[in-house]
């Protein structure tokens, strides 16, 4: 239900969907862009698709380039630190794998972080430490852990290319220059509240058809109950009964049956089903991975970890327990109730339960045609979702998570991905199997078998004597189970069986499965012929039975085929040409060819040619033949001979060839051919990025020695450039002296690259073996400009902020070179940034606050820390050193050195005794350096009086007589004239040498006589002193000067402050004291807490001349935050009105506290004579050009008449509401009288007729912004005499600034079929564009009224070639539901071919998605016309998998996968259209195809 908004409520943004949150958001900035107040910063503001946005709702551009991202949050409660943190770490983590597979510093989410703000937007509000992390981000990130955050981000998220110890650095250097604004629900109110067109869509309740708003409908549909019979113990018993298939699991690995791993998910996924759920978060977890990767074996061990636990738990295998309605379920284990109701009573009393479904894969569409099943397990969650005490989980695959039409509405759910065991635990596996000689084990063997399944297939066939460096594949672990298990038994099995029988019934299993396209089959089929050896092979566990048969694993099935096809000597082409080329068939080919090379190269060869160069063969089978050939690390000759001459001559098969991933192999094959080195050498520019991105995939082969001097003997070019920065800029750690050669060869030539992005990360990279190097880059490249700005933000130590790393890893890796470097580029910066002196002693302008506190504050600050750091730390090891660095500083006449020597000494002052007193007793360069730096001085006077106590006696006596007794500050010795001519002296004169004296005096026990006396009468003089630290720079929020505990105050003492903080009392001090809104605002809290205790007070106040008007109006307003009673607050409403006299400021907030007496439906009649006074003689403020109903509402005079119409709860006071409102008729602003109609409506119940007459009068200037607010009344009005309002509209349709208000009003008329609205939709698109038209009768279609007559005007503005109608058209698909897709059809056909259809995007698609598994074979054909769209622009999220997405998920929708289906290989046409074009094949085919062949 959508919110009734009231001007004096605040928006209650939660009350929207998710995605209409970040709608209004868009509106929002778009709104603020349109008024001009980010001009210069952005110019384009674009909403992303809803999907997949890598933590960006919504982007912000200027010039074409990002420049800010907007992350919309609707949370019901404040949002804490994390969920920001997490968001914002979730962008940078995208924008950082962008650019490295990339070498531009820049991303589609971030152009330059220097300029990119990050705005966070809140549905309600933060919490109040999110809100302090807000207020000062930069700094303020620091304090939490962020390595979680990011590991959680890397897990959850298809980061797979990035690793933590790599990105996290980058994250925290991007943390630091990141500009994050907030806004919250009271920021988005104001300006969301002005635009009408947002208010009436997502928040008034505007009814599109003309009668009420229909009751909602009830569902009387209620279950009933049957007689229920089963104890607590029977539904336990029979809970287990139903789960019995997921206890069959076996979850050991190899044969022995005690090693047992319990995975790591288990207890994940353990935790979500204890934990409560978040606000907005469904009570669905999806288990989801790859072939292999042990699903099952998660739920499995899931559900013995919750029966231990005693949580009820109900576990449904879908793949064994297929039915296709709830009565088959209920039947078959014989449940007296229905299904949800035996969940309902087996968790009874218990605080939570669970159902686990076991692949639900298995009944995907895309290995069954039978849906009913599906259906059926989708309709069981459908029961449950949303139910408080129970938890559901379902596995599948992530091919049909991502692909298939049911099973991919789980997607975006909480989801848990099964991942490859981890090195230790697999390594812990295979010690406890003795398994021998582990540590020989290949890297690359290691990953084959950290896939459970191929370890568990390992473990079944390991003997001592197995070759495992044999071992490089599934295949070849297939090939050794098939010589232990199926040709002959090496194990303890010891059945009598025909092992040629066996291997008979394998292939014929397979051939079987292969025919009828299905995974298993009925066993009664063959146990007659091979009862034996179905015994055997079950007990070894190569197949799995109950009434059918089917392979411990799929990708056996696929082997046991391919060997049985090279047995029988097939022809692979002919037998494709014969099938559907779909998908499916890929993992068969896969494993022939692999099978094949490995036994009969001859007829591999011959394969992989007739399948390239066969025009029949489906692209996408072509590409499986290249990926296989590509991913040979070692390839055979007659592969490289067929790449040479058949593959890399055709430019199509090179292009897909070059963009595989490729075995390293092929790089000596590259090399060694000569391949690339006249493309390289001749600058073929439009072959860079090909060539750069094939040899960046060797970068660490053989550490990239081979590479490199490939490099180099290369002619000079800019590809050759490339290729070696794409190196320097990869390689974390660079260690070959030749890579160093190469980019100095570059930077030489090309001197201006050292300004790149690039060159900091390259300098990163080298700094561990290449320090030096990198010293000598960094110095050469330093360029301090002369000045003394002290308000320069110029970073002086690099260009560029993200070069902050390199110095990092130089204080880390290499501190001696790093103090020498930061101390050579401190010394150049005081040089440069110096001001003039008179004296010896020279201050600059880049350390003038230098503090130690605020390092943050410029990164020059940090630096100078960091070495300070150093000092203090290498005098512990290396004293003799420091002493000397010390000396140095000291001996300097720059202020900014001499701090660096007194924090040194200042740490150790025992040890730098001799130091201290030479510098104290050279009187001249002391004085002249006290009192320039405040933090210097602290430091001075803390050491000044230590080194005292540690002198001997003639040390004392000289710094007695020859310092303190000379010792002055400059300004002491000024002198004064008095009136009659006279001399004074200054009266500070003695202050330095007491300040000394107090320092010697407080640090030693035993003083001279004369000092202390010379201190006491200073004493005397100046009072007490405390040398205390600087503070630094302090931001003060919020400003209390009182700091009292105002609980505490007494009425008496609440009296008297009132009169002591006003502004008429001249001794009131505006700065040290509490203004009077300050003081009264805290008075209003404390009123607001206990109102009773303060009613008699106020009563007394109010009569009080002494006490300001604006303690009155707070103490008013605390009565109505405490929820007074209303007939009390009235009685001192009307006596305060009645006896003091109010200025503006305070006769508006009296008018907004008249709203609490219209809330209660009660008031009184001089609060009425009040507000009408002032409707009549009332301040209307000032014009506001940008928002005028705003200006309206916040003054006197709108306030009043909104207010007044707020008292519209009673007829009894309609005609003084009216005749008061009548009086701002040719009399007032249009502000104010924008502020009346605003809510006007609420007058109809009333008197329809009279509202009318008085809009009209109130409106009849036609200003604009009375017409923008117009819609509130009128789209009432409309409904009752439309008629009446034709002439009104006929003016109206001609202001251009409130066309779309006015074109809104026009078209519901239009739709609704009133007489006169289509002349008059005519005559509005001569003044206007058709954007409203279009907009509100897409509103008519998604809210399912009036369809044809909207169809009749969206269909009118098919040839529009407007891009802003275009994209109105796109974002309405995301508001229909799918199943109106059958009355749209006909319009969705047209729309396709349209010219506003070429606009289409993502929210057409989605459509298409949410269509595919009812229409598959339409949406089909639709999404195929995926090439008349215009070009992406680079501002837009590109449409890339889409259309893709589509198409295969109505694919799979089709379920039988005929050769004839016109339909079925039309899809397939157009997957292999998108495989040949290079932006879909490097990214969404690629996705769709490896989930395929991970199947």
């Amino acid at each position: 239900m959508r919110q009734e908004v009231y001007s004096n409520r605040p928006l209650d943004f939660n009350t929207l969907t998710h995605r209409e949150f970040e709608e209004v958001v868009y509106h929002y900035f778009n709104e603020q862009l349109k008024k001009g107040f980010f001009e210069g910063i952005y110019d384009k503001v674009v909403l992303s698709s809803g999907v997949g946005e890598k933590g960006a709702d919504i982007m912000l551009f200027l010039g074409g380039k990002i420049n800010g991202v907007i992350q919309c949050k609707k949370y019901g409660k404040n949002i804490g630190q994390k969920i920001i943190l997490s968001e914002i770490i979730k962008l940078l983590l995208h924008h950082l794998s962008e650019i490295k597979k990339g070498t531009s510093s820049s991303s589609s989410l971030i152009n330059d972080i220097q300029t990119f703000t990050y705005y966070i937007v809140a549905s309600k509000d933060f919490t109040q430490d999110t809100k302090l992390l807000l207020a000062d981000f930069k700094n303020q990130w620091k304090y939490i852990n962020i390595k979680s955050l990011i590991e959680k981000e890397l897990n959850s998220a298809n980061l797979q290319d990035i690793e933590l110890v790599e990105v996290q650095p980058e994250i925290e250097d991007l943390l630091n220059q990141l500009n994050v604004t907030s806004l919250n629900a009271v920021d988005l109110d104001h300006i969301v509240r002005s635009n009408v067109d947002v208010i009436n869509r997502y928040f008034s309740t505007i009814s599109l058809m003309p009668e009420s708003p229909n009751e909602s409908n009830q569902d009387n549909d209620k279950s009933k109950e049957r007689n229920f019979k089963l104890s607590s113990s029977e539904l336990q018993s029979t809970a287990k009964q139903i789960s019995y298939d997921i206890k069959r699991i076996k979850t050991h690995f190899g044969e022995n049956e005690k090693l047992k791993i319990v995975r790591s998910e288990v207890s994940e996924i353990y935790k979500w089903i204890e934990k409560k759920l978040k606000e907005n978060e469904t009570n669905i977890a999806v288990v989801a991975g790859d072939a292999g990767m042990g699903k099952s074996v998660v739920i499995s061990q899931l559900y013995d970890k919750l029966e231990k636990a005693k949580i009820p738990v109900v576990s449904l295998k879908a793949d064994r327990l297929t039915f296709n309605s709830s009565k088959e379920l209920e039947d078959e284990f014989d449940l007296e109730v229905g299904f949800k109701d035996f969940l309902n009573r087996l968790i009874d009393t218990e605080e939570q339960g669970v159902l686990l479904i076991d692949q639900i894969d298995a009944l995907s569409q895309a290995l069954s045609s039978d849906l009913k099943p599906l259906k059926f397990y989708d309709s069981l969650i459908q029961k449950f979702i949303g139910h408080p005490k129970i938890k559901i989980i379902i596995s599948t695959r992530i091919y049909d998570l991502n692909y298939d039409p049911i099973i991919s509405n789980y997607k975006g759910k909480r989801s848990f991905i099964i991942k490859q065991l981890n090195k230790e635990t697999l390594l812990n596996i295979l010690k406890q199997s003795g398994v021998e000689n582990i540590s020989q084990f290949t890297d690359a063997f290691i990953n084959l078998l950290a896939v459970p399944l191929h370890l568990d297939v390992f473990l079944k066939v390991y003997t001592s004597d197995l070759h495992t460096d044999e071992i490089k594949s599934l295949q070849d672990l297939y090939s050794v189970l098939w010589s232990h298990k199926i040709i002959d038994n090496k194990g303890l099995n010891k059945l009598k069986v025909d092992y040629n029988k066996v291997s008979k019934l394998v292939f014929e299993l397979a051939s079987k499965m292969y025919e009828v396209q299905q995974i298993n089959v009925d066993q009664r089929l063959f146990e007659d012929s091979y009862s034996n050896e179905i015994n055997y092979l079950r007990t070894e566990g190569i197949i799995n039975t109950t009434n059918k048969i089917e392979f411990f694993h799929q990708s056996f099935f696929d082997y046991s085929f391919a060997r049985n096809f090279t047995n029988e000597n097939k022809n692979l082409t002919n037998d494709i040409l014969r099938r559907h080329q779909g998908l499916f068939i890929r993992s068969k080919i896969k494993q022939i060819l692999n099978y094949r090379r490995s036994v009969d190269e001859e007829q591999y060869f011959k394969d992989i040619q007739e399948l390239i160069i066969n025009d029949e063969i489906r692209f996408h089978i072509k590409l499986l033949v290249l990926q296989l050939i590509a991913f040979q690390q070692q390839p055979l000759a007659l592969e490289k001979e067929k790449v040479k001459n058949v593959i890399l001559p055709n430019q199509k098969l090179r292009n897909t060839f070059l963009s595989l991933y490729l075995g390293e192999g092929w790089l000596y094959f590259f090399i060694n051919n000569e391949i690339f080195r006249e493309e390289l050498e001749t600058d073929i520019l439009e072959r860079q990025r090909q060539i750069v991105d094939v040899f960046r995939r060797f970068i660490y082969v053989d550490e990239g020695k081979s590479l490199l001097e490939y490099y180099k003997t290369l002619k000079d070019s800019t590809i050759k450039d490339e290729l070696v920065i794409d190196y320097l800029w990869r390689v974390s750690e660079v260690r070959n002296t030749l890579a160093i050669e190469l980019i100095e060869n570059v930077l030489k030539r090309k001197p201006e690259y050292k300004k790149e992005y690039w060159y900091y990360r390259v300098l990163e990279n080298t700094i561990l073996h290449f320090p030096d190097w990198v010293k000598n880059q960094i110095l050469t490249n330093l360029d301090i400009k002369k000045g003394t700005d002290i308000n320069d933000e110029t970073n002086f130590f690099y260009s560029r902020n993200h070069a902050s790393q390199v110095y990092d890893d130089f204080w880390e890796k290499h501190p001696d070179i790093a103090y020498q470097l930061v101390k050579t580029i401190i010394k150049e910066i005081i040089t440069k940034r110096s001001f003039e002196s008179r004296g010896t002693i020279i201050s600059d302008s880049a350390y003038l606050l230098y503090d130690r506190k605020n390092i943050n504050l410029h990164k020059h600050y940090d630096q100078i820390d960091k070495l300070q750091k150093y000092l203090e730390d290498k005098y512990k090891t290396n004293p003799e050193f420091v002493k000397n660095e010390v000396c140095e500083y000291l001996g300097s006449n720059y202020i900014t050195e001499i701090i660096i020597a007194f924090s040194i000494i200042f740490k150790y002052p025992k040890n730098f005794k001799e130091q201290s007193y030479l510098f104290f007793s050279n009187l001249e360069k002391f004085n002249e350096v006290y009192s320039l730096n405040q933090y210097l001085n602290f430091m001075i006077l803390e050491i000044f009086g230590k080194t005292y106590s540690m002198l001997d006696g003639k040390q004392k006596k000289n710094i007695n007589e020859e310092v303190i007794s000379k010792f002055y500050k400059p300004h002491e010795l000024r002198v004064f004239k008095n009136e009659d001519g006279t001399i004074k002296k200054n009266k500070f004169y003695g202050v330095g040498k007491f300040e000394l004296l107090t320092s010697v005096v407080k640090t030693n026990k035993t003083v001279d006589k004369k000092l202390l006396k010379e201190y006491q009468e200073l004493k005397r003089k100046f009072g007490e002193i405390e040398n205390k630290e600087p503070e630094g720079i302090v931001v003060h929020v919020n400003r209390d000067p009182l700091n009292a505990r105002y609980d505490k105050f007494t009425l008496e003492n609440w009296r008297k402050s009132f009169k002591k903080y006003n502004s008429n009392n001249k001794n009131f001090d505006r700065w040290s004291q509490p203004s009077e809104y300050e003081h009264g605002r805290r008075f209003a809290d404390i009123v607001s807490q206990n109102p009773s205790h303060f009613l008699d007070f106020i009563d007394e106040i109010i009569e009080d001349s002494e006490i300001s008007n604006t303690y009155i109006v707070k103490a008013l307003e605390g009565l109505v935050e405490g929820k007074v009673s209303n007939e009390v607050l009235i009685k001192l409403f009307c006596k305060t009105i009645e006896s003091r006299i109010f200025e503006k400021e305070n006769t508006l907030y009296l008018i907004w506290i008249t709203r609490y007496f219209s809330e209660h439906k009660r008031i009184d009649d001089s609060i009425l004579r009040f507000l009408e006074h002032n409707i009549l003689t009332g301040d209307e403020g000032r014009d506001d050009l940008k928002d005028s109903l705003a200006a309206g509402i916040n003054s006197v005079r709108g306030a009043a008449a909104s207010a007044l119409i707020d008292c519209s709860f009673s007829e009894e006071y309609f005609d003084f509401i009216c005749n008061s409102l009548k009086t701002l008729v040719d009399n007032s602003k249009p502000s104010t009288r924008a502020a009346a109609i605003y809510k006007m409506q609420s007058l109809l119940q009333h008197g329809k007729d009279r509202v009318m007459e008085l809009f009209l009068e109130l409106s009849n200037d036609f200003h604009p912004d009375i017409l923008k607010v117009s819609i509130n009344p009128l789209q009432y009005l409309i409904n009752h005499n439309f008629e009446r309002l034709i002439s009104f509209f006929e003016n109206a349709i001609k202001v251009e600034e409130s066309s779309t208000e006015i074109g809104k009003l026009i078209t519901i008329a239009y739709c609704r079929s009133y007489e006169g609205a289509e002349s008059l939709i005519e005559e509005f698109l001569v003044y206007n564009k058709p954007n409203t038209v279009v907009r509100t009768a897409f509103e008519f279609i998604e809210h399912e009224i009036k369809i044809e007559e909207a169809l009749t005007l969206v269909q009118r503005f098919f040839d529009n070639e407007d891009k802003e109608v275009g994209e109105i058209y796109n974002q309405a698909f995301f508001h229909i539901k799918p199943h109106l897709f059958s009355e749209l059809k006909d319009f969705l056909y047209k729309y396709v071919h349209s010219n506003v259809g070429k606009y289409r995007e993502h929210p057409f698609y989605l459509l298409l998605l949410k269509s595919s598994n009812n229409h598959p074979e339409d949406c089909i054909v639709l999404a195929s016309s995926y090439k008349n769209h215009y070009s992406p622009d680079i501002t837009q999220r590109m449409l890339k998998n889409e259309p893709l997405q589509v198409i295969v998920n109505s694919y799979n929708a089709m379920r039988e996968y005929n050769k004839a289906n016109e339909i079925l290989e039309g899809a397939m046409d157009v997957f292999d259209d998108m495989l040949q074009n290079e932006d879909y094949r490097d990214s969404s085919a690629y996705q769709i195809i490896k989930d395929v062949d991970s199947y």
